[in-house]
């Protein structure tokens, strides 16, 4: 009797170690495979074909090595070795399945599979971007515009910034009128919301869909000329650029600001007082920096008084590093 439990407890010793070192074995394998998914960079690809799938079946995060194994297929053009092996996953929580058949069924032309695909995986996963994506791309080829628009919503709700450009890259051609006065409205909301964002290409296509593609380019083209005039001390240069610029109603606080520094540095302080008053309210940004370099120029003036309201003014707005100037001028 001991020796029979001995033997058993043996053979689970060896079958433990045997999964362990399994395990263990494919998931530094994983850590390759994950690195390529992540930075879609399919290093691994030479050896792809050494992917086990079947022990664990699973991946760490959750997506079936089948699904992984189909991506490199899918990646070497291989669409029928890809579709065997996600035809047979049948746990797919992340909806990474059905995202690669759409894939695949897209690549075929195959596009009544591409959207039933794409939506399964939106349906599972909203938030991830390939999700969005691809069913972005299914809408679209079958010009289904009032369920795109319904998106928008649930992609501003999740502020997901590549899901938004992806977005609003797909609505930028709809030509029907009442869908352009919405997505306006969806783009000027989204602009105000991420003012702050480093995603070039969000802010990009927003700045495309409310002041028209044409417009913001040659809006670019004369503010690196101005800038580049601007650079080299040219004032007089650079501020006519600027005010060529105000007829784009672009980035006018900008604009503004900087024509009034051009009058500034050319000595033409009274130009800059009038141009402040002419100001609106959309044209300061409330920063401060309007107001400093307003009371900067009545120092010049020897205004002081006038000097001194529009220093603490600025100081209220939150521009910083001020302290000297209302020392000097506020207390004399």
């Amino acid at each position: 009797m001991n020796r029979t439990i001995t033997i058993f407890f043996l053979i689970l010793s060896i079958s433990l170690v045997i999964f362990s070192f399994n395990v263990f074995e494919s998931y530094k394998v994983q850590s390759f495979l994950l690195m390529d998914i992540n930075n879609s960079s399919f290093e691994y690809m030479d050896n792809s074909e050494n992917i086990k799938t079947s022990y664990p079946n699973l991946g760490v995060t959750s997506m079936n090595m089948n699904t992984i194994k189909a991506s490199y297929y899918i990646k070497s053009g291989e669409y029928s070795k890809a579709l065997e092996l996600l035809n047979i996953v049948d746990y797919d929580p992340l909806g990474m399945t059905d995202v690669k058949k759409a894939e695949i069924y897209h690549a075929l032309n195959m596009y009544d599979s591409l959207y039933i695909y794409s939506k399964k995986a939106y349906n599972k996963l909203p938030n991830n971007s390939a999700h969005v994506i691809w069913y972005l791309k299914a809408l679209s080829l079958f010009n289904e515009y009032d369920k795109i628009i319904s998106l928008f919503p649930i992609l501003d709700r999740y502020g997901n910034e590549r899901d938004l450009y992806f977005y609003f890259a797909t609505v930028y051609n709809f030509n029907e009128q009442n869908l352009k006065d919405l997505i306006l409205v969806q783009a000027l909301e989204t602009k105000d919301k991420f003012e702050k964002s480093k995603f070039e290409e969000l802010k990009i296509i927003l700045n495309y869909i409310i002041y028209g593609e044409e417009n913001f380019k040659e809006y670019l083209k004369l503010n690196n000329k101005a800038n580049a005039f601007f650079i080299k001390k040219l004032f007089l240069e650079a501020k006519n650029i600027y005010n060529d610029m105000i007829r784009f109603d672009i980035n006018l606080s900008d604009t503004n600001y900087n024509i009034m520094v051009c009058d500034f540095y050319l000595e033409n302080y009274k130009d800059v007082i009038r141009f402040y008053s002419n100001l609106k309210d959309k044209e300061n940004d409330f920063t401060g920096r309007f107001e400093f370099l307003l009371a900067r120029s009545y120092i010049e003036l020897n205004e002081n008084v006038l000097a001194c309201n529009y220093l603490n003014k600025a100081a209220s707005l939150g521009t910083k590093n001020i302290e000297s100037y209302i020392k000097n001028v506020c207390q004399k």
